[in-house]
Order: structure tokens, then C-alpha cells, then sequence
């Protein structure tokens, strides 16, 4: 795997309202209580937001088939990882100074552009009005999907925003992250990238990974129709964090700001490979009948990493690493 995540064969989109955490565990059935890493996204579920799961598959040619997975009705916690693998979740950092008044639009593959100080860190120093750690409220978020593997990193700016907290007027904030992307390094030919149910082991789907092939996971949940407003739908997210009305913030996007930020251009997270290519419908040889998987068929796409890009506004926050694990 380089070292600026980005250009990987494998990756994970995430987009919309999400609640990430970082775990660091102890894996006590192992020789020696092997660590584990882990990083758990909370899915909040909102008014006029979906979440929608889809994954493309790119041959050597550049033909694509997208295949969109029908959401378990049952179930809350899932697990995303490459079977097999030790978990080893972790973000990536460049060790550059971050100014959120000036991101690196000019140069989006830089190691500043993808880093994950870019996302929202609701415990930080940056809002100090939530007096550090937070009480989530329990059983708000559904699913919760715990990813054991990758690199995660910022793929997407926000437009710049302005932010005010309680009734006070907007200041300028800057752009944040508005989409976080993770690069598997998993073996091609030999290893597969699973989501299943965590307490039935149910799979929901199982992509094998192949020499020639490169593949999209796209999860988002996002807005069924495009926002009407210029709002940063940050403060739905108070539904699940505990904190007073005036102590809330909001975020606006900056006046005579019409063009968003995007880490990628054309919403293509991949540089090397082109964003405009004819889908096509997947076969379905991949899912094997006995994890009964739940994929359907499609030749529109997932209109994300090869082509198009998603919905704006609607980042994914995330609160500072414990052994607490998201409720």
C-alpha cells in the first residue's frame, strides 16, 4: 500500500450522516492478547436521508458493474472487513499543519488534501463549547458497522463554511472534510471483503478480490432529494449528541462560495483511472447461494468514484478513540 492512501484497488466511500469512532482492543483468544483496531460508523438515521449501500466492480477494460445491496431489516450491528485478516483500522495523518481557511483544492492527491484531520472531530479543541467528551445517546444510531481493515482518509472538501453556536452570529470556519474514503490492502485471488451480520454471522455481501480488477464500496446516507438550502447538515446530529441548545453549533456555507470543494475531481476518487465509463449489470457469479446475500442488479451505476459524485453538505463527524464502544 503507498503511503498516501488513494490510489488503491480496493476502496470504501463514506458519505452523509455517520458517526465514526476508533477502537483499540484486546483480542484475548490470541497468543499473547493481540491488539485489534477497529473503527465503528454509527449510521443516524434522519428525516429526507437514506442509507444506501452499492459497489462497482472495473475490469482492465473499463467496463463496470454496479451491484446495489438491499438493506437487512433486521440486525444492528454489522461488520465490514477482509476475511481473514487481522483488524488493523486506522486513519491516516500526514503531519502537516491543517488551515481550514485554505485547503489544498489545487492539489487534491497531496498527503495534506487526504488527511483525516480534515473530518470533524466533535471532541476537539475545535468546538469548545461541547466541553469535551460527549454522552451519545443510546440506541440512536442503526446500523452501527464496525470496519476492521484500512487507511482512512479525507476524499471529499466541503464548501467553506461559516459557523455560529446558540444564537450568535456566523464566523468563518473553513472546509471540512464532507466524504471519508478507506483503502484495503487486502491479497487478490486468495482474500474476500465481507459485510455480515455480526451476532448471526448472516452475509449481507461478499466481493472476492481480483488481480484485474479494481472495487467501490460506496455507503452513504444521504438526502433522497438534492438540499434545497445552503445548511451543513451538521446539526442533526445533535439528536444523538448530548449537548444544551446553547452550547449547539450550525454551519452555513459561505457567501459567494458556489463551487464545492472536492478532493477528487469530478467526484473520481481514483486519478488513474477515468471517470467516464458505459456500466454494466453485474452477473451475480460472485455471491455464493449459501451466504444468502441480498444484491440487486443495475446498469445506472453507484455514481460515485468513476463517475459523479455525492450528495454535498452532509459530512461524517467522529468523536476521539475509547474502549467505549458505540450504543
Amino acid at each position: 500500500m503507498s503511503q498516501v492512501p488513494g490510489n488503491g484497488h480496493v476502496q470504501i466511500h463514506i458519505d452523509g450522516l455517520i458517526v465514526g469512532r476508533f477502537l483499540r482492543e484486546r483480542d484475548k483468544a490470541s497468543a499473547g492478547e493481540r491488539e485489534k483496531n477497529v473503527c465503528e460508523m454509527g449510521v443516524l438515521p434522519a428525516e429526507g436521508h437514506a442509507l444506501t449501500i452499492c459497489y462497482e466492480l472495473m475490469d482492465a477494460e473499463g467496463e463496470i458493474r454496479a451491484t446495489k445491496v438491499d438493506i437487512p431489516q433486521s440486525g444492528r450491528r454489522w461488520t465490514l472487513e477482509i476475511e481473514g485478516s487481522v483488524p488493523d483500522a486506522r486513519p491516516f495523518f500526514s503531519g502537516e499543519e491543517l488551515d481550514r481557511l485554505n485547503p489544498p483544492l489545487n492539489d487534491p492527491n497531496s498527503a495534506l488534501a487526504k488527511d483525516f484531520g480534515w473530518v470533524l472531530n466533535v471532541e476537539s479543541d475545535e468546538f469548545p463549547e461541547h466541553e469535551g467528551h460527549l454522552s451519545l445517546k443510546d440506541n440512536m444510531l442503526t446500523p452501527i458497522i464496525q470496519i476492521n481493515n484500512g487507511t482512512f482518509y479525507n476524499s471529499r472538501f466541503s464548501k467553506l463554511l461559516e459557523r455560529a453556536v446558540g444564537d450568535g452570529e456566523p464566523e468563518p470556519f473553513g472546509s471540512a472534510s464532507d466524504e471519508i474514503s478507506i483503502e484495503l490492502d487486502p491479497v487478490p485471488e486468495k482474500q474476500e471483503i465481507v459485510l455480515k451480520d455480526t451476532e448471526t454471522g448472516k452475509c449481507i455481501f461478499r466481493i472476492p478480490v481480483k488481480d484485474d480488477e479494481d472495487t467501490a464500496i460506496f455507503i452513504k446516507n444521504v438526502p433522497t432529494d438534492p438540499p434545497r438550502d445552503n445548511v451543513f447538515h451538521f446539526h442533526m446530529y445533535y439528536s444523538v449528541l448530548g449537548v444544551p441548545d446553547e452550547r449547539r453549533y450550525d454551519f452555513v456555507v459561505k457567501p459567494d462560495d458556489p463551487a464545492p470543494g472536492t478532493g477528487d475531481s469530478e467526484g473520481d476518487h481514483s486519478p488513474d483511472h477515468p471517470g467516464d465509463h458505459e456500466d454494466h449489470s453485474h452477473d451475480d457469479s460472485q455471491e455464493s447461494e449459501e451466504d444468502d446475500t441480498s444484491v440487486n442488479e443495475t446498469t445506472s451505476g453507484c455514481g460515485g468514484r468513476f463517475g459523479g459524485s455525492g450528495a454535498p453538505l452532509c459530512g461524517v463527524v467522529y468523536v476521539k478513540g475509547s474502549t467505549s464502544r458505540l450504543r
